[in-house]
C-alpha cells in the first residue's frame, strides 16, 4: 500500500513538474511573440500612468538603449530650446526631409529642437507631457510650437475627458482601465505581460492569461473600439454644445497656464491648418474659434503668436495638399516640407529674439 502511495505521489510530482516545464516554455514563446522587454515595460509603467500612452507601443520598441525617445527626440545642439509638440501633425515634423530642414535651421540660429509629437495627443496629454519634460527630464524650452489639429477636439472630449485628473495642481491623463478596449490603449498589453511573469505556478499564469484574453476579446466584440475616427470627426460636422465648448476653452487655458508657469518660456507659437472639409465647407467647427476664445481669457496673450497663414484659396489641387482618402486630412509630405514647415520657420526667423 505504501509503495502504491509513493508511486502515486511520485507520478503526481513528475506530472506537475512536466506541466510546469511545458507551461514555462509556452510562456517564453508568448512573451517572445509579445516582444516583451523588462526595461521597456519598466519605463512604460513609470511614464504612461500620467500620459495615457507614449509615442511607440511597447511591443514595437526597437531602440532599447534610448527609451527617452518614447517621449521626446532632439535635433541640434544650440543654446536655445524649441519644443515642438502636438498630435500626429506634430509627429510629422520627424519625417526625414523635415528633420534635415530643422537641423539646418538649428545650426544657423544656435537652436535645439525638442520633438515630442505623439498621435492623438490633445491639450490634456500635452499639458501632462510638458510637465514631465520639465520635472523629470529638466527640459525647459525657451519657445514652444504647439501644432493643434481639429481632431484634438474629439480626442479631448471622447478619449481623455474621463481620464483627466489633477494632482498637486498638475494635470495628468490616466491610462485606459485594464480590460477595456480602446484605440491607443496600452493597459491590456502591460497586464498580459504582468500575468505571464507573475510568481507562482506557470500553469496558473497561462490559465489566467487565457481568461484575460477571452475577456478583452468579448469586450471588443461587444463594444467595438470606442472613439474611432468617425466619433472624433462628428464634433467638426455637428459643432459643440455650450457645455462642451466651455470645457474645451478651459482645457486650452489650462495648457496655456502650464506653458507660462516657467519663467524660462518666452513665446508660445500655436499652429493650425484647415482640413480638406473646411475648405469644401463641410465642417461647422474650426479649432481656431476655440483658441481665439481661450486667448481672450488669458493674461498671456501678448506672448502667444498664431501661425495659421495658410491661404486655402491658393490650393489648386487638394490632393497635392492632403493625403488622398485620409479622413484626418494629414498633409502630404511634400506640401508639409515645402509650405507648412517653411511658413513656420519663416515666422520663427522673423522674431529676432530667437535668432539673436
Amino acid at each position: 500500500m505504501k509503495e502504491k502511495i509513493f508511486l502515486f505521489l511520485l507520478s503526481t510530482l513528475v506530472t506537475i513538474f512536466t506541466i510546469e516545464i511545458l507551461s514555462n516554455k509556452i510562456i517564453s514563446e508568448k512573451l517572445h511573440r509579445l516582444n516583451y522587454n523588462e526595461r521597456v515595460i519598466s519605463f512604460y509603467n513609470h511614464h504612461y500612468k500620467n500620459l495615457h500612452h507614449l509615442s511607440i507601443h511597447p511591443k514595437d520598441v526597437e531602440d532599447i538603449e534610448n527609451l527617452n525617445s518614447l517621449i521626446f527626440r532632439k535635433i541640434g545642439n544650440g543654446s536655445k530650446k524649441i519644443l515642438i509638440h502636438g498630435d500626429s501633425w506634430g509627429a510629422q515634423f520627424e519625417i526625414e526631409g523635415s528633420k534635415k530642414s530643422l537641423l539646418k535651421f538649428s545650426k544657423i540660429h544656435d537652436l535645439q529642437f525638442i520633438l515630442a509629437g505623439n498621435s492623438s495627443y490633445s491639450f490634456s496629454p500635452l499639458t501632462a507631457q510638458l510637465t514631465k519634460l520639465r520635472d523629470e527630464f529638466n527640459i525647459y524650452p525657451d519657445f514652444i510650437i504647439l501644432v493643434v489639429d481639429h481632431t484634438d477636439i474629439g480626442d479631448e472630449l471622447c478619449r481623455y475627458k474621463n481620464l483627466r485628473y489633477k494632482h498637486n495642481g498638475k494635470i495628468s491623463v490616466k491610462p485606459d482601465p485594464i480590460g477595456t478596449v480602446r484605440i491607443y490603449s496600452i493597459s491590456n498589453y502591460i497586464e498580459r505581460c504582468r500575468i505571464l511573469n507573475s510568481k507562482g505556478l506557470a500553469i496558473k499564469n497561462l490559465i489566467d492569461h487565457r481568461k484575460f484574453v477571452i475577456e478583452t476579446t468579448k469586450n471588443a466584440e461587444k463594444d467595438g473600439y470606442p472613439c474611432g475616427i468617425n466619433s472624433i470627426l462628428k464634433y467638426l460636422e455637428e459643432g459643440l454644445s455650450n457645455k462642451n465648448k466651455n470645457y474645451m476653452v478651459g482645457v486650452i487655458n489650462d495648457y496655456i497656464d502650464n506653458v507660462f508657469a516657467s519663467d524660462n518660456l518666452e513665446k508660445l507659437f500655436i499652429v493650425s491648418h484647415p482640413h480638406r472639409k473646411h475648405i469644401t465647407n463641410e465642417y461647422k467647427l474650426d479649432i481656431k474659434d476655440l483658441i481665439d476664445e481661450a486667448l481672450n481669457l488669458t493674461y498671456h496673450r501678448d506672448s502667444i503668436i498664431l501661425i495659421d497663414q495658410f491661404d486655402s484659396s491658393n490650393f489648386d489641387n487638394l490632393d497635392h495638399v492632403f493625403i488622398k482618402g485620409d479622413k484626418s486630412s494629414h498633409l502630404n509630405n511634400n506640401y508639409f516640407i515645402e509650405r507648412f514647415l517653411k511658413q513656420i520657420l519663416k515666422i520663427l526667423e522673423s522674431h529676432t529674439q530667437i535668432i539673436g
